[in-house]
C-alpha cells in the first residue's frame, strides 16, 4: 500500500496534479480554465477520518463518494467564478467529530484564465462599479470644495482626486490649449523694470551710496574732485528689463505640475502593462481555435496604454521645454495663482491665467 496522495483530475484528461498528503506543490501553478470540469481524489484514505476540499476559503458543495480505499469528488464545474492564482486545499478532521478543528493537508495551486463570456461580466460589472464610486465620490464632494473635472475653483487652486486616465484627458485638453498662450508669451513676453548693480565710469552725475562712498575714501579718493572724473570705475544701480517676474513664475511653476502629473500618468500606465504582463504565463493559452485572452483582451490594453504612456511622454517633454524659459520655482508647496494686472490685460496672459485657475 503506497502513501496517502491528494490529486485533481479531469475527465478525459488524467491527473492534473498529484501530491503527497501533509505536503504542499512546489512546481508552477497548474493552468486551466475556468470552465474546465475538474474533480478531486484522495488515494489512500486513512481510517475514521473526514476529508473535504476548499477552492480558496469555500468548501466544495459536493459530498465525496468513498471507497474501499479513496473518496472522490466527482468532476464538475468547480472553478465557476475562479479567476488567477486559485488555491486548491484538503482538510481532515476525525470522523463523527464535528467539533474537531480542520487540519489542511495538502494544497496545490492552479492558474484559473477566465472564459470570455466570464471576462466580458466582470468588466461590465468593474464598470458599473467605478461609475458608482465616481457618482458617489462626485456626490460627497459636491457638498465640499473638491472637483473632479476640469472647472473653476472660486476658494483656492485645489486639484482634485482623479485616476491617471482622467488626469491625462485633462492633461491632453490643457496643453492644447495652454501650448498657442506660451508661444506668444515666448515671442512677446512682458518684462519689469529692475535696478541691477554694474560697474560704469564715474562721470559725476551717478548716484554713490553711502558704502561705495567710503570705499573710494578708503582709496584716496575724492569723488568731488573734478579733475579725477572719468578716470575710475564705480558701483552703482542701472535700470535693466528682467523677464523674472511675478507672472512668469507662477507660469514656471504650473509647467513644473504639469511635468510632475504627467510623469505620474505615464508611470502608472507602465506599472499597469508591466502587471497585465504578470498575467501572461496563465492567460495567453488557446483552447479550439480561439484567440487567447491575452490576445483578444490584453494585447488591444496594452497598446492603449502605450499611447497614453508616449501621448504623457510628450506633455512633460514639452513643458519641460517651456521650463527653460520661465523660471523654475523652488518648491510647489506654496503655488498660488494670483490676479496681476498683467493676468488681467494682456490677452495671452489672460488665457493661460484662466488655464491654471480652471485646472
Amino acid at each position: 500500500m503506497g502513501p496517502s496522495t491528494f490529486s485533481i483530475f479531469r475527465p478525459g484528461e488524467g491527473i492534473l496534479a498529484r501530491v503527497p498528503l501533509d505536503s504542499f506543490s512546489a512546481d508552477s501553478p497548474i493552468r486551466c480554465y475556468e470552465g474546465h470540469s475538474v474533480g478531486f481524489q484522495v488515494e489512500q484514505i486513512e481510517a475514521d477520518t473526514e476529508y473535504a476540499v476548499r477552492i480558496g476559503d469555500i468548501a466544495v458543495d459536493v459530498a465525496a463518494e468513498l471507497g474501499e480505499f479513496s473518496a472522490q469528488w466527482k468532476a464538475r464545474n468547480h472553478l465557476d467564478s475562479c479567476r488567477g492564482l486559485t488555491r486548491i486545499s484538503l482538510w481532515s478532521r476525525p470522523a463523527g467529530e464535528r467539533l474537531a478543528r480542520s487540519v489542511k493537508r495538502a494544497e496545490v495551486l492552479l492558474a484559473v484564465a477566465p472564459t470570455k463570456l466570464t471576462e466580458e461580466a466582470f468588466s461590465r460589472m468593474f464598470e458599473d462599479m467605478s461609475r458608482l464610486s465616481r457618482d458617489l465620490l462626485l456626490d460627497l464632494l459636491s457638498k465640499s470644495h473638491v472637483s473632479t473635472t476640469e472647472g473653476t475653483h472660486d476658494r483656492r487652486p485645489f486639484v482634485g482626486p482623479r485616476s491617471s486616465h482622467q488626469e491625462l484627458r485633462i492633461l491632453t485638453q490643457l496643453w492644447r490649449r495652454l501650448a498657442p498662450a506660451l508661444r506668444e508669451i515666448i515671442d512677446r513676453p512682458e518684462t519689469a523694470l529692475v535696478r541691477v548693480p554694474a560697474r560704469v565710469t564715474f562721470r559725476g552725475t551717478q548716484t554713490l551710496s553711502p558704502r561705495e562712498v567710503a570705499r573710494l575714501s578708503a582709496n584716496g579718493i575724492d569723488p568731488r574732485r573734478r579733475k579725477l572724473l572719468g578716470q575710475y570705475s564705480v558701483w552703482t544701480d542701472a535700470i535693466d528689463e528682467s523677464s523674472n517676474t511675478l507672472e512668469h513664475r507662477m507660469i514656471g511653476a504650473f509647467l513644473e505640475l504639469i511635468v510632475e502629473r504627467a510623469q505620474e500618468c505615464k508611470s502608472n500606465a507602465l506599472r499597469e502593462i508591466a502587471e497585465i504582463e504578470k498575467d501572461r504565463w496563465f492567460r495567453d493559452h488557446r483552447y479550439a481555435k480561439e484567440e487567447s485572452l491575452y490576445e483578444a483582451r490584453d494585447l488591444p490594453r496594452i497598446a492603449r496604454l502605450k499611447e497614453a504612456s508616449a501621448r504623457a511622454s510628450r506633455i512633460a517633454l514639452s513643458a519641460t521645454s517651456g521650463q527653460a524659459i520661465f523660471p523654475r520655482p523652488a518648491s510647489l508647496a506654496h503655488l498660488v495663482v494670483t490676479a496681476t494686472p498683467i493676468f488681467r490685460n494682456v490677452r495671452y496672459y489672460r488665457t493661460v491665467y484662466e488655464i491654471m485657475r480652471s485646472y
